[in-house]
């Protein structure tokens, strides 16, 4: 099978899910569609990236045997989306407290 990352980038969240649904796309609504190789897709600011379980896996982010989050690099600042705080980089889901897929600002690169 064909490993390879796909990329993608210009999604906005409003054309998406509807202007002022405050819903962003994650790597579950991604890995619906693939699962088996890493996506990526930058927002249309390219401030805001999302991506795949896959993509996670391989970042060293989720444990791809238990699906456990795992210690995060230096400098990775996981926050809740919501509350979009200075420095964020890795958004994490409110309920499991997992890696949502989403990447803000540094966390992009």
């Amino acid at each position: 099978k064909d490993k390879r990352f796909l990329a993608a980038s210009g999604w906005e969240q409003d054309l998406l899910f509807g202007k002022g649904s405050g819903r962003m796309p994650t790597r579950h609504d991604i890995d619906a569609v693939v699962a088996d190789r890493p996506v990526f897709l930058h927002r249309i600011c390219w401030h805001i990236l999302v991506c795949n379980t896959k993509a996670l896996e391989l970042a060293g982010l989720i444990d791809p045997h238990t699906g456990a989050a795992l210690p995060l690099p230096p400098g990775y600042r996981p926050e809740l989306l919501e509350r979009e705080p200075a420095g964020a980089n890795a958004d994490t889901d409110p309920l499991t407290l997992l890696p949502s897929g989403i990447m803000l600002e540094e966390g992009v690169d």
